[in-house]
């Protein structure tokens, strides 16, 4: 979970929605910050503390050096949960992933871009291709995380790493998976659904 210290509001009503909607939510959960401590009740909660001079990439790369899991879930912090996690796709997602190596995200948050390539096998994620506005983004997701870590440039803040990161990984074989949704508005449908 990536934040910063002017953001602590949003710890608590973030891990309390996760404790209700994710009741098979990650054995162990960092926290991504400058220099504030948080811990809460129910969840195993490492805060990871760079101090100020960290840019956000360089928080987030040194943070996924700590993480011995081959895949994680990425989320910022004001991302606040409304319905149950679906795990069961998720772990459909880690399927996927284990069977090709190449798909570095399963995009968890529906998104309505009609440019997204329809695949049957993925169904009902479909395939961002390098035309897709933003295919790297900072919504919730599934990542590899050494591809995650491979993407990132350590200088960059969370809107670098969207736009100048997008155009920095065409030509890169590895495959994005978002999952379609037409109606954004109703996230019924998403894996995450938050708003």
């Amino acid at each position: 979970v990536s934040s910063c210290d002017k953001y602590e509001d949003a710890w608590y009503p973030y891990f309390e929605l996760v404790k209700k909607y994710w009741p098979t939510h990650p054995e162990k959960i960092f926290l991504i910050t400058e220099n504030k401590s948080y811990s809460h009740e129910g969840i195993n909660l490492t805060t990871c503390n760079y101090g100020d001079n960290c840019t956000w990439s360089e928080r987030l790369y040194r943070t996924l050096e700590q993480i011995e899991s081959k895949y994680i879930v990425f989320s910022l912090e004001d991302f606040f949960l409304l319905d149950y996690v679906k795990q069961d796709m998720i772990e459909k997602c880690v399927q996927w992933m284990e069977e090709d190596s190449s798909i570095a995200e399963c995009r968890l948050h529906g998104s309505e871009y009609e440019g997204l390539v329809e695949s049957e096998k993925y169904a009902p994620f479909r395939v961002a291709g390098e035309d897709t506005p933003y295919r790297l983004d900072t919504q919730v997701a599934l990542w590899n995380r050494e591809a995650l870590m491979s993407f990132i440039d350590r200088t960059e803040n969370p809107w670098q790493f969207e736009g100048t990161g997008t155009k920095r990984i065409i030509g890169t074989d590895k495959k994005f998976l978002w999952l379609y949704n037409p109606q954004p508005e109703d996230i019924s449908g998403d894996v995450f659904p938050y708003r």
